[in-house]
């Protein structure tokens, strides 16, 4: 190994998870004498979250399985989620594992790298600097995606792909993801083709289908999915685009045996059980759907996804089996493990119950404290609001019932897989071409609302466009795409009205907003630092 070599392994900071003491202290001794010198050391997932939350790290070596507690995966995926670490941190899953479900698992959230024990010390040395060597030449692309700045890194990307022919495909890969978050759909098309064309590549043939799924051509996007899945069936995400295609085609039926599929490959995505139990659930198939709510909360203790509308969905399978024993036993484990704020879910289990039960005014009487919780209160899910809906028009409450699915349609007017659903509760209760009318005519008023702002916006009639936008988040606090317009007006404003104490609580609501509901989204990073950059002219050091 050559002094550059051993110089960048040794100017990183590493980070070892492993429960076993013995393990820990043997990766420590095999990666200083490969050079390394900052290595922590962490024996579970809650000590390994709690150090990635207070000290930025280069290497995390993780294993999987970490004994009581989150696993790696769980671990992986949340601290991606919580943005504790960038494509500038290194995960590299370690495990004795070879188990199918944990395989598959571990790859779903693309760790950088997968070590196999027993390995040696050339072993380690060769993978960790292919993997620091990578960092190094892409890191000016990894700083501008972390920024936000994905035009800047597209443009980048394609001028790195003439200077470092080795990464080619990586680099066209990373152009076509960002060209996605930026709606580029077309452009991204064209790249993934012409690497289809080369060769049949999957991740370019799913990506290529996502992105037809996007545009509405269903039948472009099923076909290449037909042919992926012939070519790998176990390309778990393809059998997840085939569901929704299924599901906006109103075959829910295919699309919970596609689920099924899915789930028997990978059963620890939580997100993946969720959706099969909602599609046997609405398809009256009450064994599946509760196999399925069981897995989602066994899978989800411990992870990121933890939350109690898992036990609100057992509970209700458990009561449409007429296992009320069952049903209650499930509610009470879920008043112990959540606090009182978040028991909105249980209360309209109750309401459920009592239809059951045929005590319709008990129920209608539930649903109405119900309604005036949740009135005119921000950040409720899309599930919770659905759920409630049904109950309603369940409960033959449709005045109630299509408001709701109204509120949901504006919250949520650019989620297609939301506002499915929100089509298949009218079609459910015989009310299709309603829904489709609604929810068209939903899309539409919010496209033109946003763009009457922007245009205002763009006249230079800042305060106008943004008391525009105010008004509209009045009436669509959760809505994403109303959120950032407001941030971009406020940001691209005079100084005078970007240092008004109402409108910098304007931003950070809108900020809170994004983060609670979308924070993965590619332009929150560059949001938030705008709003720092405000905070200085405020609060001069």
């Amino acid at each position: 190994m050559d002094s550059d070599d051993r110089e960048l392994i040794a100017n990183q900071k590493y980070l070892v998870i492993d429960d076993f003491d013995q393990f820990r202290q043997y990766l420590r001794q095999l990666l200083r004498s490969i050079g390394a010198n900052d290595i922590d050391i962490a024996h579970d997932g809650k000590q390994a979250l709690e150090q990635l939350t207070h000290r930025h790290y280069d290497v995390v070596y993780c294993d999987y399985n970490l004994g009581s507690g989150k696993d790696g995966q769980q671990l992986l995926e949340e601290v991606r989620s919580k943005n504790l670490i960038s494509e500038l941190t290194l995960f590299i899953m370690v495990t004795v594992e070879n188990a199918m479900d944990m395989v598959m698992g571990a790859v779903e959230f693309r760790p950088d790298d997968y070590l196999a024990k027993p390995f040696n010390k050339q072993l380690l040395r060769k993978r960790l600097l292919r993997q620091l060597q990578r960092i190094e030449k892409l890191r000016p692309l990894y700083e501008l995606q972390q920024q936000g700045e994905l035009e800047q890194a597209i443009t980048l990307s394609k001028q790195l792909e003439r200077q470092l022919p080795h990464y080619q495909t990586l680099l066209q890969r990373y152009q076509t993801e960002m060209l996605m978050k930026l709606d580029r759909v077309a452009e991204a098309i064209s790249i993934y083709q012409q690497l289809i064309n080369q060769r049949p590549l999957p991740w370019a043939m799913l990506g290529k289908a996502e992105a037809h799924l996007l545009q509405g051509e269903l039948q472009l996007a099923e076909e290449l999915l037909q042919r992926l899945l012939h070519q790998n069936p176990s390309m778990v995400a393809a059998y997840d685009l085939l569901a929704q295609i299924r599901w906006r085609q109103n075959r829910i039926g295919e699309a919970e045996g596609v689920l099924q599929e899915a789930t028997s490959l990978s059963p620890k995505n939580v997100s993946r059980q969720e959706r099969l139990a909602r599609a046997a659930l609405h398809n009256g198939h009450l064994d599946v759907a509760l196999s399925a709510a069981r897995a989602v909360i066994n899978y989800a203790t411990h992870s990121i996804h933890h939350h109690v509308s898992h036990y609100a969905r057992l509970a209700t399978v458990q009561t449409r089996m007429g296992d009320m024993l069952g049903a209650r036993e499930t509610m009470s484990q879920a008043r112990k493990e959540f606090r009182e704020e978040d028991n909105l879910y249980l209360k309209l289990v109750k309401a459920t119950q009592k239809q059951s039960e045929k005590r319709h005014e008990e129920a209608i009487e539930l649903l109405q404290q119900l309604e005036q919780e949740v009135k005119g209160r921000s950040g409720l899910d899309a599930e919770f609001m659905l759920y409630l809906a049904d109950t309603e028009l369940a409960l033959e409450r449709h005045t109630e019932g299509i408001r709701i699915l109204e509120q949901i349609a504006e919250n949520h007017h650019d989620d297609e897989a939301v506002l499915e659903e929100v089509k298949a509760l009218f079609v459910k209760y015989n009310m299709r071409e309603e829904g489709q009318r609604l929810v068209e005519r939903i899309r539409q008023r919010i496209i033109e609302l946003n763009n009457h702002g922007v245009a205002m916006a763009r006249k230079g009639n800042m305060s106008g466009a943004l008391l525009h936008f105010r008004g509209a988040l009045e009436k669509m606090p959760d809505n994403i795409t109303i959120n950032i317009n407001t941030l971009q007006v406020v940001f691209h404003a005079e100084d005078k009205l970007q240092r008004q104490p109402q409108n910098i609580e304007l931003v950070r609501r809108c900020l809170q907003t994004l983060q609670q509901r979308a924070p993965q989204h590619p332009k929150l990073p560059m949001l938030q630092s705008q709003l720092k950059r405000i905070l200085k002219k405020v609060l001069p050091s």
